[in-house]
């Protein structure tokens, strides 16, 4: 949801074969040696190659998977969204996402400024607009924008890491920041020195929340919490008690009312990264793994929260969170929706919940851990790029860690 990223870093700045499903994209660099093998290929026709796609990236990872893919690209979430496939062999290896996104560099500017800005782009749309070239998932879900065979080995996805790395530079223009976004620690570890080596510097984005699910039940899940974490939940699900909760996979005719509650909370955000849209909305509604959590007053009907949800066989990844703030004040919208997704996700089965990258102090109450992502950036201009490394701390400021022990039977804390 909120997120600084983008807006600090623009106003900071004011063997491979590559084959080419478009003309935009640009020839790369030659490749390290010890790459021959490999085979990159880069899409913008997504549905041309969604079959293939999904053959590779598995319904464990349904942020990269084509529907959501195909959402993000109509939505127009993002721009120029490509897909890149990298094999050996004829073989599918590795796949990466990469978009452009972009910045409205006075987002965080003076109000006085902001107003200025707004009559000169009457006449000029793309005054004060810059745009980063990213790899990662096109949605903010702390996750990674990379997808490797499970059969790669460390040396041959530090091979693939560099490739793709390698890709995405030669595809951004010489005014684009670039991002390699969200990577788990373990892929940092991995290949974030080859990244280094290709000029990148490391940032350190807000951590992502995961809780992992050992309960068969929700009530389970209550009983195991101490007391005053269990009375907070039944707290909060005592004051919604006047709200229905819905679950729904086709949610197209909801769309309208879903981007307008969203943009409620995107207005109190201090910053933003993506911008959802009512198109991005209704064609996710056709993507089988998005699902819709949504709170209706009882007696009114009248939709007064929604939740967006992705399902895969064994994780729930709560994305999206639109409310009433002013209903929120009575009926604790927010804290219900999120705990509502938690249940779902135990009785679908779930092993772990992604609660993302906000409201540390609210998820770790729940019992949510927060766990370190790595993300790496640079541009193809020295003074740029010098700006963006010494200002890295204030683009990504440090995020406090919050945890709980909430279980009975955990640490000391009662």
């Amino acid at each position: 949801m909120a997120d600084n990223v983008a807006t600090k870093a623009a106003t900071l700045v004011a063997s491979a074969v590559f084959e080419e499903s478009a003309p935009l994209l640009r020839s790369a660099a030659p490749l390290p040696a010890g790459t021959g093998p490999w085979r990159l290929t880069a899409h913008r026709d997504l549905a041309a190659v969604a079959a293939a796609w999904d053959e590779l990236v598995p319904r464990d990872v349904p942020h990269l998977r084509s529907g959501m893919l195909a959402a993000a690209d109509k939505g127009k979430i993002v721009q120029e969204l490509t897909c890149v496939m990298v094999h050996r062999g004829g073989t599918p290896a590795a796949a990466a996402v990469f978009y452009t996104l972009p910045i409205d560099t006075l987002a965080s500017a003076p109000a006085w400024l902001q107003k200025f800005a707004a009559w000169v782009r009457r006449r000029a749309p793309g005054f004060l607009w810059k745009s980063m070239r990213v790899c990662g998932s096109p949605i903010s879900n702390s996750s990674s924008g990379m997808f490797f065979a499970p059969g790669l080995g460390g040396a041959e996805r530090r091979e693939v890491a560099a490739l793709i790395a390698q890709r995405l530079v030669a595809d951004a223009r010489s005014d684009q920041t670039i991002y390699v976004r969200d990577l788990p620690e373990s892929d940092a570890a991995e290949f974030g020195e080859e990244l280094e080596r290709q000029g990148f510097f490391r940032v350190t984005p807000q951590p992502g929340m995961l809780l992992d699910v050992r309960w068969q039940t929700f009530d389970e899940y209550l009983a195991a919490l101490r007391k005053r974490y269990r009375k907070r939940i039944r707290d909060d699900l005592k004051t919604s008690a006047e709200l229905d909760f819905a679950l729904l996979n086709s949610f197209a005719d909801l769309a309208p009312t879903a981007v307008r509650l969203y943009k409620n909370v995107l207005a109190n955000a201090d910053f933003n990264l993506e911008v959802l849209t009512e198109d991005f909305f209704a064609a996710l509604s056709d993507f089988d793994q998005a699902r819709l959590l949504v709170a209706r007053h009882r007696s009114s009907g009248d939709v007064l929260g929604i939740n967006l949800l992705l399902f895969a066989p064994a994780e729930m990844q709560n994305l999206y969170i639109g409310f009433d703030y002013e209903q929120n004040e009575r009926y604790n919208i927010y804290f219900s929706l999120v705990q509502h997704s938690l249940r779902l996700a135990i009785e679908h089965g779930c092993r772990r919940c992604q609660f993302g990258q906000d409201s540390y102090e609210f998820k770790a109450r729940l019992g949510a851990r927060p766990y370190p992502l790595a993300g790496y950036m640079k541009h193809k201009s020295w003074p740029i790029h010098w700006l963006l490394r010494r200002g890295r701390d204030s683009i990504f400021p440090a995020a406090e860690a919050v945890t709980h022990d909430v279980f009975q039977g955990e640490g000391g804390e009662e």
